[in-house]
């Protein structure tokens, strides 16, 4: 995720619109109502939007088929380590981290928060794992 997601967010604040935006807000308006209905299936699915939109936008088609698959793979390992809500509360924050720099067409600022958010999801749910003794080939392999 830290090779391909910075350079798709770098892509997107390059070429994305004001519907994209929109689009984006859209999504992020979503994920906080699913956050507060405590419908956390829901909002991995948000989550994950958000980063596919970000990757259409981009438009390569090979790095968004690449990225989709690495997504499959993390609602997998959501799913089975369920993240507290402060965890979908923090991914919502760094989305709208990533969706200001967006706004403001800055890849810079983009790739960053997207490598912020991408270091911090890394972060907890590993330690989720660690925590739940999972941390091993059997996690990955599901």
């Amino acid at each position: 995720r830290k090779v391909v997601e910075p350079y798709l967010v770098r892509q997107a604040a390059r070429k994305i619109s004001d519907a994209d935006i929109a689009a984006l807000e859209a999504l992020q308006e979503k994920a906080f109502q699913e956050i507060r209905e405590n419908d956390f299936n829901r909002v991995r699915a948000v989550e994950i939007s958000f980063h596919g939109q970000i990757a259409t936008i981009a438009g390569n088609p090979v790095l968004s088929f690449i990225n989709a698959f690495i997504s499959h793979l993390l609602v997998g390992m959501k799913q089975r380590l369920k993240p507290s809500e402060a965890f979908s509360l923090s991914v919502a924050k760094a989305h709208d981290n990533i969706l200001l720099a967006l706004k403001q067409r800055d890849e810079n600022a983009a790739a960053e928060a997207m490598v912020q958010d991408i270091e911090m999801v890394m972060g907890t749910l590993t330690a989720l794992a660690e925590d739940q003794g999972l941390l091993n080939w059997k996690l990955i392999a599901g």
